[in-house]
């Protein structure tokens, strides 16, 4: 689906210096219990995400605004998350996975805006190509002032999404996102389960 969207695929280091300058900062903010390889007195992460690749990537990339919006995808065969004890459950929640991980580069909140809604119809129409979509919950989550100021462009997801949609608003920002949707799927035992989500990056 990325692919044939127009990302372009890509291949990043699954292993990174641990005081990049570009990635000590996010590490600290963001702690995410990663893996650590010390090699010759020097640190090491083993990745979670694909972030920090392809951001490298694009960071290194000359991008003309004629190419935005601008996509990077990976399927990262390998990413790794140091779960706590008890934590690791079925395929879920596991220390080595394989995610699907896209990146879009856009020029501004408008296009942010309708890159989201359009990337909101791909994962509706992978669920349903799936065979899940009537059994998935909708949840959203979202900046306050960001709601506030942007109620057209929730009518659109509302009329997109075609089903009820849990929504919680946050007053201050804890992460790097303003808005992000998810699409879970409850399982035989109850468990929930994200299979898509898309988010509005602003850091």
């Amino acid at each position: 689906y990325c692919i044939k969207d127009g990302a372009h695929e890509v291949e990043t280091p699954i292993m990174y210096d641990y005081h990049h300058p570009s990635l000590l900062k996010y590490l600290n903010r963001f702690p995410a219990r990663q893996y650590t390889v010390l090699s010759d007195q020097k640190r090491f992460f083993l990745r979670f995400a694909a972030c920090f690749g392809q951001f490298l990537i694009a960071h290194d990339s000359l991008i003309s605004y004629r190419q935005l919006p601008f996509k990077l995808y990976e399927l990262t065969r390998y990413s790794f998350r140091r779960e706590q004890s008890g934590e690791v459950k079925g395929l879920k929640r596991l220390r080595a996975f394989t995610m699907p991980d896209m990146h879009t580069i856009v020029k501004d909140m408008d296009q942010a805006k309708r890159e989201f809604l359009h990337q909101l119809e791909l994962s509706k129409e992978l669920m349903q190509e799936l065979d899940l979509y009537d059994s998935i919950e909708i949840a959203l989550r979202i900046e306050e002032n960001f709601y506030k100021e942007n109620m057209q462009f929730y009518n659109e997801i509302r009329k997109i999404v075609e089903k009820p949609i849990l929504v919680e608003l946050f007053d201050k920002r804890y992460a790097y996102f303003i808005t992000k949707f998810e699409f879970n799927f409850i399982d035989s035992k109850d468990k929930a389960a994200a299979l898509s989500t898309v988010q509005i990056d602003i850091e």
